[in-house]
């Protein structure tokens, strides 16, 4: 998905983000730049979340796919089967993001050789594009 051209209607239904109301995801393709200016420089998916993404019903997987999609390398994917992998599925979507990508930054953190390993394997040619 091309991210300087996000249609909200597209992402939702990309993203199998059900229940989201028309003009929820208007307003953001209303005012994209400047919600994505606010991700960047916040970083704060918390705030974000309720600012603009507690209008009639919580739209907490649709908050965390966005701030994955603007910010892939602080926000890791979250979706239903991985929250449900983690025993996380009692938990708040944000807070379960919030688990997942602590849980990320430790592991690599505590795991620079293997992620070195996995570096070297994934850039060899017949891995690139």
């Amino acid at each position: 998905m091309d991210k300087e051209t996000i249609n909200f209607g597209e992402f939702k239904q990309q993203w199998a983000i059900q229940g989201m109301r028309k003009y929820i995801y208007q307003d953001f393709d209303n005012n994209f730049e400047e919600r994505k200016r606010e991700i960047i420089r916040e970083k704060d998916i918390i705030n974000f979340y309720n600012k603009y993404c507690r209008k009639e019903r919580n739209e907490a997987a649709f908050c965390c796919k966005l701030f994955h999609t603007i910010l892939p390398n602080e926000f890791p994917p979250l979706d239903n089967p991985i929250r449900n992998h983690f025993k996380l599925h009692r938990i708040d979507f944000i807070e379960s993001l919030l688990i997942v990508k602590k849980a990320y930054e430790l592991f690599i953190k505590d795991n620079q050789d293997k992620i070195q390993m996995i570096r070297d394997i994934l850039n060899k040619p017949k891995f690139k594009i």
